[in-house]
């Protein structure tokens, strides 16, 4: 009963630790720039939900207006552009769809309402795969059972 627990506990950790994630970028050592999608490595011809959060170094959210754009780009190609947003306190949320498989680069600048200047993080990446890479579960099932069995090994469990 013990090693069917371990394993299981080992398999909920792997699937939820793979569902969505992100990034963080610090900016003119000022703000925070931080990415989360879900999920976090996409497959082509799905819907990505992004949010990009701006703060300050103190994590604190902004409440002063700004307004951003994003651009998405694979090979130096740009594959996708979002015009102008406007961020609520600092939060930006928008949906991109991966047209094919293989890694990305995403562009954020922000500018705050009534001031000149355009901060621009460091890129992001982002691998997008096509859904044939589905059968990697497989591994991860085999990976899963294998540590746990070694687990049960190493803990002398019956």
């Amino acid at each position: 009963m013990r090693l069917i627990t371990i394993i299981g506990v080992f398999l909920l950790s792997t699937s939820v630790a793979s569902a969505h994630g992100g990034n963080q970028r610090i900016v003119d050592e000022k703000y925070i720039v931080h990415l989360t999608s879900a999920p976090m490595f996409p497959f082509t011809g799905e819907t990505t939900q992004n949010t990009i959060t701006i703060s300050d170094l103190e994590e604190n959210f902004l409440s002063v207006p700004l307004s951003a754009e994003i651009v998405l780009k694979k090979n130096d190609v740009t594959r996708w552009e979002s015009g102008p947003l406007t961020a609520a306190d600092g939060f930006i949320e928008f949906a991109i769809t991966y047209p094919e498989a293989g890694l990305y680069e995403l562009f954020v600048q922000f500018t705050f309402e009534g001031d000149t200047v355009t901060y621009e993080p460091d890129d992001f990446y982002v691998q997008a795969r096509s859904p044939a890479g589905t059968s990697n579960n497989a591994y991860i099932l085999l990976a899963g059972i294998l540590v746990g069995i070694a687990t049960c090994r190493v803990l002398h469990v019956k």
